[in-house]
C-alpha cells in the first residue's frame, strides 16, 4: 500500500493517483491482487479536515523488494459494522454519515483499537457510477 495524508476535500483524487501507482507496479512485477482494493483509515484530524491512510491491494505473499514509497502489513480487524453503498464514490460520505450515526443510536460499539476501512468491490474505472459498490466498514466490538 501507500500511506498518505490527504484532506477530505482532496482524498478522491490522491487515492485514484495512488491505486493507479500501485495497479501499474503489480502488473509491472506480475503480482496479483487476492481482493479488492482497501483504504485504511488509522486517524481523522477532524479540525483540519484531513486523514492519515493507507491505499492499499490485497496480495498472497509481500514481494521482496518493494518501492520506498510503498508499505506492507495486514488489516487485523476482527469485527466490524459494515455498510454497503451503491451509487457515486463521490457521494461516499453518506455511508460514513448513516455509520456515525448507527454508532450513536448504540446500533454497534465502537472499537477504537482497530481502523475503519472501504473496500472498493466494484472498480471505478470499469463501473458506472450507479453501478458502483463499496463497502464502509467501521471497527465494531
Amino acid at each position: 500500500g501507500i500511506k498518505a495524508r490527504a484532506s477530505i476535500a482532496t482524498i478522491g483524487p490522491a487515492m485514484t493517483s495512488q491505486f493507479a501507482t500501485l495497479g501499474a507496479w503489480m502488473k509491472a512485477h506480475d503480482v496479483a491482487a487476492t481482493g479488492a482494493p482497501l483504504s485504511i483509515y488509522h486517524k481523522f484530524h477532524i479540525v483540519a479536515q484531513e486523514t492519515d491512510y493507507t491505499a492499499a491491494i490485497p496480495v498472497a505473499s509481500v514481494p521482496a523488494s518493494l518501492p520506498p514509497e510503498f508499505t506492507s502489513g495486514t488489516l487485523d480487524v476482527p469485527r466490524t459494522y459494515k455498510l454497503v453503498h451503491t451509487g457515486a464514490y463521490r457521494h461516499l460520505a453518506s455511508a460514513w454519515a448513516a455509520g456515525m450515526m448507527h454508532q450513536n443510536a448504540k446500533q454497534f460499539r465502537a472499537n477504537k483499537n482497530s481502523p475503519a476501512f472501504e473496500r472498493y468491490v466494484t472498480d471505478p474505472s470499469a463501473t458506472a457510477d450507479a453501478a458502483a459498490v463499496a463497502e464502509v466498514h467501521l471497527p465494531a466490538m
